[in-house]
């Protein structure tokens, strides 16, 4: 049997937001379903950002930007074997 590929676990919705947003507007944006936002610098794609990262990294929510805590994954293509 084949590995999977990423094409079988690829989700079309999820959430994005830009590198220079507010911590706080990311924080608004999590709910029971979204656990991860997706980082863009405009339409570059940056990295991810969880709750979990932002409370390890022990970010200012009033001062810092997302930029600061983004966490860096590689890019994947729908045909990256898993």
């Amino acid at each position: 049997m084949p590995p999977p590929v990423a094409r079988q676990v690829l989700v079309s919705s999820f959430k994005k937001i830009d590198v220079k947003d507010s911590l706080n507007k990311a924080i608004g944006m999590f709910d029971k379903v979204t656990d991860v936002l997706i980082v863009f610098d405009r339409n570059a794609y940056r990295g991810i950002l969880s709750e979990r990262n932002i409370l390890l990294k022990g970010a200012r929510l009033g001062s810092e930007k997302v930029g600061a805590v983004v966490v860096s994954t590689p890019k994947i293509s729908p045909e990256t074997t898993l």
